[in-house]
């Protein structure tokens, strides 16, 4: 996972350049993935196999409020975590 960019558009943090990030796998539920997908601006990815997401496409915990997360070191999202900082 030394390469793995941030999906959201525009986003550059990339986690072979920085590791004050956690980054997080799509949901592997479609309604979900489809979810995060447009609330991260990646549209072009709609017609994408939810499989393919979830195995190759993370998005970054900056794009998480802290309350989205599970626990105090933020590496837990919970189940209805959606990104929407941007």
């Amino acid at each position: 996972m030394g390469g793995v960019r941030c999906a959201a558009k525009g986003c550059k943090n990339c986690m072979k350049n920085d590791n004050h990030y956690m980054y997080h796998r799509f949901p592997s539920m479609k309604d979900r993935c489809i979810e995060w997908l447009k609330a991260c601006g990646r549209h072009d990815l709609l017609n994408t196999p939810v499989e393919s997401i979830y195995r190759n496409f993370r998005i970054c915990s900056v794009h998480f409020e802290p309350k989205m997360y599970s626990n105090p070191e933020k590496t837990l999202l919970l189940p209805q975590a959606m990104p929407t900082l941007w």
